[in-house]
């Protein structure tokens, strides 16, 4: 009913919706699974320390609520057009450090929505996004390095964020995307120059093109102070992003 609130201290597992307004709330002492089948809960509330893990594809009606502890993602976490993410931030997000991504449903407009996600339980990169092209769901998936050809190949060692974010839609094409990737100075390896960097998107093809993309015409100063961040906009082509100075995620210029 509406106000009420379930309070679930062992592990919650369903094969239908969870009917209703009310909330789930998951209070244990010890990691508690999650395990709904791709079937939707109104609302879900997260307090444990211990963290909460995602066994199966979940759906959020109305709001997720982070009071303690992360919900570790290896499957799908999609949150409905109206639903809505409070109180995520260190060691409270979605750690999406296997296949699973968070998906925005139905997104579009100002103001966006914030993903707060993060490849570990103790890194915590989020990502604002907003969608002034075709509305889609859109989603995201923290990775726990830059690697050298985008969601695959050997980690950088230095210049770089040592993260990267796995961005796609559901539908290809007619998306217009801004995108404001953070990250703490943890993060920073050796030689990165947040004065001047950069939000750089992996090229898939053609073969002619391949590689990541930074110009000098799109570094700058980093945004904030600890978490940090770049924005870019104008973004049609989803994949791989990752933070970087150049001549790390830059194109290789020829004469």
């Amino acid at each position: 009913e509406s106000g009420a609130t379930v309070t679930v201290q062992g592990d919650l597992t369903s094969n239908v919706d969870i009917l209703g307004t009310g909330k789930v709330l998951l209070k244990g002492t010890s990691n508690q699974n999650i395990d709904m089948n791709n079937f939707t809960i109104p609302a879900l509330e997260i307090d444990n320390v211990s963290n909460a893990t995602l066994l199966s594809a979940a759906k959020i009606g109305t709001n997720l609520t982070f009071t303690n502890g992360n919900i570790l993602a290896s499957n799908n976490l999609t949150m409905a057009s109206a639903a809505t993410i409070t109180g995520p931030g260190i060691s409270k997000f979605i750690v999406t450090n296997s296949t699973g991504k968070l998906v925005k449903s139905s997104l579009g407009g100002a103001p966006g929505f914030i993903y707060p996600v993060g490849n570990s339980p103790i890194t915590y990169n989020a990502v604002t996004i907003v969608n002034t092209g075709t509305v889609d769901d859109i989603a995201v998936r923290a990775l726990g390095n830059a690697l050298t050809t985008g969601l695959t190949g050997s980690a950088f060692t230095k210049e770089v964020v040592d993260a990267s974010w796995d961005i796609s839609e559901a539908t290809n094409g007619g998306s217009n995307l801004s995108v404001t990737a953070s990250w703490n100075a943890t993060d920073e390896l050796p030689g990165f120059n947040r004065t001047k960097a950069g939000l750089s998107y992996y090229i898939p093809s053609p073969a002619g093109n391949v590689g990541w993309d930074l110009l000098n015409s799109q570094t700058s100063a980093a945004s904030g102070s600890n978490p940090y961040s770049y924005t870019r906009t104008g973004i049609t082509q989803l994949g791989a992003f990752a933070v970087g100075t150049r001549p790390v995620l830059s194109p290789l210029l020829v004469s």
